[in-house]
């Protein structure tokens, strides 16, 4: 089994839908291989390992996600395949994430994203139907995203999502997001997956409460474990983590980060 397949019970559109209940809306559109293979060869600088001719028509693929912003959205969008987003896009970064057509997704889509490329040649090989997930845009506080990571149906580990900053409003409050994060998992994650082992993200409220499940992860050596990176085994990259390692802790940065 590769990368790609050991993350499919985590993509979307394989929650069950009690698990995306607990997540902003989401709407998905499916693309067959014929589809999938032309949106690759729309990636800037990655079209080479799609088949030629570069640039195919993917006219159908901007309507129909214009379709779910304008019609089921009704608002700013967040877009990605069920197994990724393309957070590598350089367009996203200068310019934000946040779309509000179809044509702005597409431009996101296939701004240079080797994730979004690698994920379309994945579920190609694999025979799998890639979906873009479009996902209503939600305001979401950087200090207030939380990395979870649970072990045969137990939370073992929280850390803030963001590890290479330090914010002040996680050092004051890290006790109740704690419990909140503990009371959110057994009370709502925990009944609704499908998956005893995974790693989760969820965000909280000013008043510490949790709003969002944001996504699902795969418990495994490409998952970024944030300040449980401690726990790795480097021996191979296919060795499972070191379970034992995990504290049961909230890991998160306690005092500003001097730059040189």
């Amino acid at each position: 089994m590769n990368v790609f397949e050991e993350g499919i019970p985590t993509f979307i559109e394989n929650w069950p839908m009690a698990l995306r209940k607990l997540s902003m809306p989401s709407f998905d559109i499916p693309l067959n291989q014929k589809e999938a293979l032309a949106l690759g060869s729309n990636i800037s600088e990655l079209n080479v390992m799609f088949p030629p001719p570069a640039g195919q028509d993917i006219s159908g693929i901007t309507k129909r996600i214009d379709y779910k912003i304008k019609h089921d959205i009704k608002g700013s969008a967040f877009v990605k395949l069920g197994s990724r987003s393309p957070k590598d896009s350089w367009h996203g970064h200068k310019h934000g994430f946040r779309v509000n057509s179809g044509a702005e997704a597409i431009e996101l889509l296939t701004d240079c994203s080797e994730r979004i490329a690698d994920d379309l040649l994945n579920a190609i090989a694999c025979n799998y139907i890639p979906r873009i997930w479009v996902r209503r845009w939600v305001d979401i506080p950087r200090w207030t995203e939380f990395r979870c990571f649970v072990y045969k149906g137990e939370l073992i580990g929280i850390s803030q999502y963001f590890y290479g900053e330090y914010f002040p409003e996680i050092a004051e409050y890290h006790d109740n997001i704690k419990t909140s994060i503990h009371k959110y998992f057994e009370g709502f994650v925990k009944p609704a997956c499908h998956l005893d082992t995974v790693i989760f993200d969820v965000n909280i409220t000013a008043h510490n409460s949790c709003s969002h499940l944001i996504e699902i992860n795969p418990f495994s050596q490409f998952t970024d474990f944030c300040l449980y990176n401690d726990c790795r085994v480097n021996s191979g990259e296919m060795n499972p983590p070191d379970f034992d390692k995990f504290d049961r802790s909230i890991r998160y940065v306690k005092e500003p980060i001097i730059k040189e």
